[in-house]
């Protein structure tokens, strides 16, 4: 046996000898190894111009005023929307991956529509950089402190369902958004906090989607019970203000000048 293996291996090598392998420019393992060290690279940033016109199926975006993108914030460069679309009004990112709305610029002046549910967001700083924001959606995220909302003047309604919000109080700084007029915190982290947050917000009209009528009503009826009685009040003291003009015009002058002689005589026989 150990014959036969020897004279199989001498047979190998001789063959090996004979006919010894070689790598031409254009053999298949040359290739190979070619490929293995090929490799290509793709752009961090998508090209968002050419990412909008297919959205929106406009060339011209400057007259867009409604998008609605699935992105990842980091890597779309939504910092140059402003850029594109400036009078855009309406943006919808509702699944995207948006750390910060620092990630949208601040430089999207006619923006009064933003929807950013299911975003993985865990605050709302930077929100107060778009001021004409009316409508904001954010709910589904993380977040915990709604507080930054305060300084969007304008917002009339703020969706915060379903976050991570504990502290019910943090809802009194939105009582500078003086025409907040619907919001909606279900499913956050607290319970019992209707009154509270009515209380800390008076001009609310929807809450949770359900309208707070008998309180705006009773609100109502005191104020135009107020408006009719200054209204009485004031009727009450032209009325007596006529009747003083009228007295003065009708009394005569030669009968004032008669009583003040008889009041003199009297004074002086006394």
């Amino acid at each position: 046996m150990e014959a036969i293996r020897s004279k199989s291996t001498d047979s190998l090598h001789a063959k090996d000898t004979q006919h010894p392998i070689t790598e031409a420019e254009d053999s298949p393992l040359r290739s190979r190894e070619k490929l293995t060290y090929t490799f290509s690279t793709q752009p961090l940033e998508i090209d968002l111009r050419n990412l909008l016109t297919q959205v929106t199926g406009q060339t011209d975006l400057i007259g867009v005023t409604n998008v609605k993108l699935k992105v990842v914030s980091g890597q779309a460069g939504l910092h140059r929307l402003s850029d594109y679309t400036p009078h855009l009004t309406t943006l919808t990112l509702d699944g995207s991956c948006i750390a910060t709305f620092r990630d949208l610029g601040s430089s999207l002046k006619s923006l009064s529509t933003l929807s950013v549910a299911r975003c993985s967001m865990k605050h709302l700083d930077g929100v107060w950089g778009f001021r004409n924001l009316r409508d904001l959606n954010a709910r589904d995220n993380f977040i915990s402190d709604p507080s930054p909302c305060s300084g969007v003047r304008k917002l009339s309604k703020l969706d915060l369902g379903n976050n991570k919000i504990t502290n019910v109080s943090y809802f009194a700084f939105l009582r500078s958004c003086n025409r907040l007029k619907e919001l909606d915190v279900a499913a956050n982290n607290f319970t019992d906090y209707k009154t509270e947050i009515t209380r800390f917000l008076p001009q609310l009209r929807v809450l949770d989607g359900e309208e707070l009528e008998d309180r705006h009503r009773h609100s109502d009826v005191t104020e135009e019970g107020s408006a009719v009685k200054i209204e009485d009040q004031s009727s009450e003291e032209e009325s007596t203000t006529s009747e003083e003009r009228l007295s003065a015009e009708d009394v005569d002058p030669d009968e004032v000048v008669g009583c003040w002689h008889k009041i003199v005589r009297l004074v002086s026989l006394m």
